[in-house]
């Protein structure tokens, strides 16, 4: 029996952007080797990681052979009310497995200031208002994708556009 590591966080303010990481332990045979004796091992890999967030699908993700063992997913959703995650994952010979983690939802005094908000004393303009920060988050990541030079926008850890690592095919609702 497969075991999941789900880190989803436990409280989020309404329309926040929350990042959910998953990982599963699976050996993710390909199919493609052989045992000693040259007989091929069967393939047997998960196929299919689907989550749903209060029943609407909010990520699925198609697997194929080249995808490591134990296949770490990370992605992100936006909280917009308080409910329960539920991650699917499906493969070959029967293979299934699920797992369920609960967000409870709230207005602004439920999750903290994050840091890249909170102006620090002494060094005026260090804080960006929320648009400001998506406007010149969005404009860094059309450069980076057409491929221009940074121009001074420094992105953050996980303000990066999600790319897929080969062999995963990444389906949006």
């Amino acid at each position: 029996m497969a075991s999941a590591l789900i880190n989803v966080p436990a409280r989020a303010k309404r329309g926040e952007i929350i990042e959910i990481k998953t990982l599963i332990s699976h050996v993710m045979e390909t199919g493609f080797r052989r045992t000693q004796l040259g007989a091929v091992i069967p393939r047997d890999i998960i196929r299919r990681f689907v989550c749903t967030y209060n029943g609407t699908e909010v990520f699925r993700a198609d697997l194929h052979p080249a995808i490591a063992a134990n296949p770490f997913i990370v992605f992100s959703t936006v909280a917009v009310e308080s409910g329960t995650l539920v991650f699917s994952w499906t493969g070959d010979h029967g293979f299934s497995a699920t797992e369920t983690a609960a967000i409870s939802v709230g207005g602004p005094e439920m999750a903290p200031t994050p840091p890249h908000a909170r102006s620090r004393p002494g060094k005026p303009g260090t804080a960006l208002d929320d648009a400001t920060h998506s406007r010149t988050l969005n404009a860094a990541i059309r450069r980076r994708a057409r491929g221009d030079r940074d121009r001074g926008v420094r992105l953050r850890r996980g303000d990066h556009a999600f790319r897929p690592p080969l062999g995963l095919r990444v389906h949006e609702p």
